[in-house]
């Protein structure tokens, strides 16, 4: 290195060397300087976030999705220039102190480990946490910070002591330079953050595809998977549930990318992360599961049963709870099945994700509605728009409830309780409903047809199939065919109002 040093001009000899000497000295550091340094960075940290919203006009945290472009700017700025700045003041004063106990100048050697201390715990906070990260762009934001602490700790602070106060003179035209190379850094730096380009670009179209690219990796990598788990078939069938599941492992998989997954898969070994996998799932207390965390596969068979609970839970808190702006109509079920209108219950759960969402994450304060409205276009384009006006769904979900009169199907509306055809019906109009499905119940139905066919006083209106689920037909007129209908049917008339 001094052979090196020695065929550099004397003026740029002097001032490498002179930044070797004050930053990297590590002959004159000892265990107090790394311990020091420590103590500032934990300091550092708290008083960062504490000075933020006084420090800077419309201050945020991560992640900057809802906010503009000149804001996410001015925050990416200031987590670069606030550690440096915070950090140097806090050696400043154990400068103080040391030259009031001392009784001579004394400072804290190898400074900058104060910063990269700071970024690494925040690092480890965020990961276990759960915060967003945007790795590249926390990575080069760690970087400009630590290169900021070194320029400003060899060309400034070490130099007071020689220089006095004329270090901080900021007319020559290099160090105008300098702001402007920060400020294309802070520019470059924010639209990895932000995950975006350009200043007033549309940048839907952008994201949209990135977000489509993302949703059909997971269709290819987990389908198999999900489909394997216990009512997989739901994921096919339920295409509200379908968009609900996806959206989760969309904001999971941005809010811990696979490198992240990977430290976390080592972390969790000492218990600092307690989340692992795509879905960020808790490692149960199971002896048959014998590694602290989950691989990505794993994730999603101990993801799918706990988003599919929630899932019915908001259904039927829907059904016997919603009014008002959250009124789904009315549910069909028996003690074997229900169904729900489809494009009720969508409009409805565009503004409630966030809430299932925060049953799963465990924090209600994150708001992503409108990246569940996304994926659930996505969803409905798959099937090139084509989803069905009902959803029909085998389950006990209602058991309860249709054990009151388990030979019927019954409705509820916001939590009123009714027999079907009291009201959905039209007068001289009836319906006949299976109330489960298996291979004699579709034999029984077409003699219900063809029986219907032939009866002059009935006109069939309509008929439908679900399959593992019920048969259904309603007809006009009177039907008085009862032959094989026993508890395995729903049959209900609704008269002529009399004059």
């Amino acid at each position: 290195m001094d052979k090196l040093l020695a065929n550099l001009p004397t003026p740029l000899d002097k001032e490498l060397g002179f930044f070797l000497a004050a930053e990297f000295s590590f002959g004159q550091a000892g265990i107090e300087d790394v311990f020091a340094n420590l103590i500032v960075a934990l300091l550092a940290i708290r008083l960062v976030r504490k000075i933020g919203p006084y420090a800077i006009d419309g201050y945020f945290l991560e992640p900057y999705h809802s906010v503009s472009r000149g804001a996410a700017m001015a925050n990416v700025l200031y987590r670069i220039v606030a550690p440096v700045v915070i950090t140097e003041a806090l050696h400043l004063v154990i400068s103080c102190l040391l030259f009031l106990l001392c009784g001579r100048m004394a400072a804290v050697d190898l400074r900058w480990l104060s910063v990269v201390t700071y970024w690494i715990v925040l690092f480890v906070i965020k990961v276990a946490r759960r915060l967003f990260l945007a790795p590249i762009g926390f990575l080069f934001e760690a970087l400009a910070s630590l290169a900021l602490c070194l320029l400003f700790d060899s060309s400034v602070v070490s130099r007071i002591v020689l220089e006095g106060l004329s270090v901080f003179d900021n007319t020559n035209v290099g160090f105008q330079m300098l702001i402007s190379i920060g400020f294309m850094l802070v520019y470059g730096i924010t639209s990895l953050v932000v995950g975006s380009t350009g200043f007033g670009e549309d940048t839907s179209g952008y994201l949209k595809e990135r977000l489509e690219k993302a949703l059909y990796g997971y269709l290819r990598h987990y389908r198999q998977v999900i489909n394997e788990c216990k009512h997989g078939e739901r994921f096919e069938s339920d295409y509200l549930f379908r968009a609900l599941f996806l959206t989760v492992m969309y904001i999971e998989d941005h809010n811990r990318p696979k490198l992240i997954r990977r430290i976390e898969s080592v972390l969790s070994r000492v218990g600092l992360s307690k989340t692992t996998g795509i879905m960020q799932c808790k490692a149960v207390d199971d002896s048959s599961f014998l590694k602290s965390y989950y691989t990505d596969e794993e994730s999603v068979r101990v993801a799918f049963p706990k988003l599919l609970t929630l899932w019915e839970e908001f259904i039927y808190g829907a059904a016997m709870n919603g009014s008002g702006d959250s009124n789904v109509g009315a549910v069909w079920f028996t003690s074997n099945w229900y169904s729900f209108d489809a494009e009720q219950f969508e409009c409805v759960l565009v503004h409630r994700f966030s809430q299932i969402y925060g049953d799963y994450r465990g924090s209600k304060s994150l708001e992503c509605d409108s990246i569940f409205a996304q994926v659930l276009d996505f969803v409905k384009n798959e099937n090139n728009r084509n989803v069905p006006t009902r959803i029909a769904i085998s389950s006990e979900l209602f058991n309860n409830h249709a054990q009151l009169y388990p030979d019927t199907v019954m409705t509820a509306t916001a939590g009123d309780l009714g027999f079907y055809g009291d009201r959905e019906l039209e007068p001289d109009h009836g319906v006949i409903w299976s109330l489960s499905y298996s291979e004699d119940i579709l034999s029984c139905f077409i003699r219900i047809i063809e029986s219907l066919k032939k009866t002059n006083s009935t006109t069939i209106d309509s008929i439908r199939i679900v399959n593992n689920v019920y048969c259904r037909v309603e007809y006009g007129g009177r039907f008085l065919w009862n032959e094989g209908l026993g508890t395995s049917w729903y049959k209900n008339d609704r008269p002529k109002a009399r004059r």
